[in-house]
């Protein structure tokens, strides 16, 4: 039933909610009204939360709009009582009908994740880390100026739901941020460092709390500037992360509290009572085979029991359990099956492991030709344990002439299996990659991750040094009149010019080319060249090209 008050009023919501924004913007719109982002001269009521926006609060000043309070708009937007039912009569019967139509036919089904939906609501609710917690409360009561606090522990233990329900329990107003809110120096100081030295008088008591903060260690002065934050703070700071090693800027300035991998038997328990509520048929052992996959993480594996209600199928694998499965005597559907998981890394994990397998002991025997049996196992004979090893290294050769073939109409096997869309090759390519070499080989040692991605790193930041050089370089000289061999050329006399203590003629090679030092230094590094130098000769150098000044027709941001 439309409520009048609401009903065909337009309404602007601004600042922060006690309750998200979404669900009081669907208060307006189940009962009629409408919700717009700025304020107007057809605006209705404006609702503030806890730090409006000023620009929104005086314009609708100006234009005379009511202003209410998140307590005064879900007062208003409360069901309608039984003496007002008569404000109904108002609205045609092809609006009525035209609200009616939207109502569910049944019960809403509850799509909300687990985590979600069963997260507890009171801080004696939270499961394990009793003494963890007791300490929290312990710190945020007795919080003393210039000390912070620091929380680690593995994923998915309730370390930020216990800082959260701490602060519920104390009454104090928690400030979030994370690590891609605040990363680095400038957003610290502007976001965080104005009201950390300042303390309400009638207000809630503040509490900061920087979640993920390991993530900050990949930017300049972050963590250094947290820790200066901490120290000055006349209000609790609570920094929490999973690894403490990479934050050891912060363990000087704040007490550590250290958040422990739950028990089985307590994620058990619990999962027991959500399963139960659900009406799932999920039996113990699917739900500990899911804890134990997800190293006792109680948010994955709540999240993973989920899907596994959903989908019926819990993935608790990895790439070397089914690399290993590649190695064992299976059926090419299995086999190819088993690629299907990941055909990226799976044929490179063969390829790093083939030569350390011993050839299958099979008995000279034919091979089977029973109906609806496919098997690759072939008989041995008398050939030997190198000669199996070639024929497995040509199976490899035949994956890659596959992809040359493809290369050959212009797409990439990657391009083809992603960009285009075109799936039909893959079979294929699992079959030649990853069944055909491993038909006769068996791996009885431990399996070694794959060295490619490696190699393809550096092969790709070689690249990057190539092509940043030639780009730097082109800006002196025509395309067609520079070759590959003039780099060695350059590069070798940059480096014979450092060796023998001659700062002037090597600076001489940058302004003659229009290069940077850092194109030449990377140069030298990758070709292994810089242990030949000696160390003051680089350090002379450094300074002297600190001195020098010029125009360069690019963007030298890089230094």
């Amino acid at each position: 039933m439309s409520n009048k008050k609401i009903f065909e009023k337009r309404f602007v919501f601004t600042g922060e909610f006690n309750q998200p924004r979404e669900i009081l913007s669907n208060k307006v719109l189940a009962q009629g009204g409408r919700v717009t982002s700025a304020v107007s001269g057809k605006t209705d009521f404006l609702v503030t939360g806890e730090e409006p926006g000023p620009s929104k609060v005086a314009k609708a000043k100006d234009l005379k709009i009511n202003i209410l309070t998140e307590e005064q708009f879900l007062e208003m937007a409360s069901p309608v009582k039984k003496n007002e039912k008569e404000t109904t009569n108002n609205i045609s019967s092809v609006e009525m009908s035209e609200i009616e139509i939207h109502k569910p036919l049944g019960p809403v089904e509850d799509k909300r994740l687990w985590t979600v939906k069963y997260e507890p609501t009171d801080f004696d609710q939270i499961l394990g880390n009793k003494t963890a917690r007791d300490q929290l409360i312990a710190f945020l009561s007795n919080h003393k100026t210039g000390r912070g606090l620091l929380i680690h522990g593995p994923p998915g233990v309730g370390k930020s739901l216990s800082v959260k329900l701490a602060c519920k329990k104390l009454n104090r107003k928690m400030i979030e941020f994370n690590a891609s809110d605040v990363r680095n120096k400038g957003s610290l100081v502007e976001k965080i460092s104005g009201f950390t030295n300042t303390r309400s008088l009638f207000q809630q008591e503040r509490v900061l709390v920087m979640d993920e903060c390991d993530g900050m260690t990949d930017d300049r002065g972050g963590l250094a500037e947290l820790a200066q934050i901490i120290k000055k703070s006349r209000i609790p700071i609570v920094c929490i992360c999973n690894d403490k090693q990479v934050v050891k800027n912060l363990t000087s300035c704040c007490d550590e509290i250290t958040f422990r991998k739950l028990e089985t038997r307590q994620i058990l328990g619990c999962i027991r009572d959500i399963v139960k509520k659900e009406q799932s048929d999920i039996k113990d052992a699917k739900i500990i085979e899911c804890i134990t996959a997800a190293n006792n993480d109680m948010r994955f594996t709540l999240n993973s029991l989920q899907g596994n209600g959903k989908f019926n199928k819990l993935i608790t694998t990895n790439i070397f359990d089914e690399s290993i499965t590649i190695f064992k005597p299976k059926k090419i559907n299995e086999k190819i099956e088993m690629f299907f998981k990941d055909y990226d890394m799976i044929p490179l994990m063969i390829f790093e492991n083939y030569l350390k397998c011993d050839i299958a002991d099979i008995d000279k025997r034919p091979i089977s030709k029973s109906k609806g049996k496919k098997s690759l196992d072939i008989t041995i004979d008398d050939c030997s344990v190198h000669k199996n090893l070639f024929r497995s290294t040509n199976d490899l050769k035949k994956s890659n002439l596959l992809e040359y073939a493809i290369a050959a109409e212009g797409f990439s096997m990657s391009e083809i299996f992603t960009s285009i869309s075109d799936w039909s090759l893959l079979p294929y390519s699992g079959f030649f990659s990853s069944v055909l070499p491993t038909r006769n080989l068996r791996l009885h040692k431990r399996l070694d991750f794959s060295k490619e991605l490696g190699f393809l790193s550096k092969k790709n930041k070689n690249l990057r040094i190539l092509n940043q050089f030639k780009f730097h370089i082109l800006s002196k000289c025509n395309f067609s009149q520079f070759y590959f061999y003039e780099f060695l050329s350059i590069v070798s006399n940059y480096v014979e010019y450092l060796v023998n203590g001659d700062t002037s003629d090597a600076l001489k090679i940058l302004e003659r080319y229009n290069l940077l030092k850092i194109d030449l230094d990377e140069s030298i590094d990758m070709l292994n060249l810089m242990k030949s130098i000696p160390t003051k000769n680089k350090t002379a150098m450094t300074r002297a090209y600190k001195k020098i000044e010029r125009t360069l027709p690019y963007n030298h941001a890089l230094e």
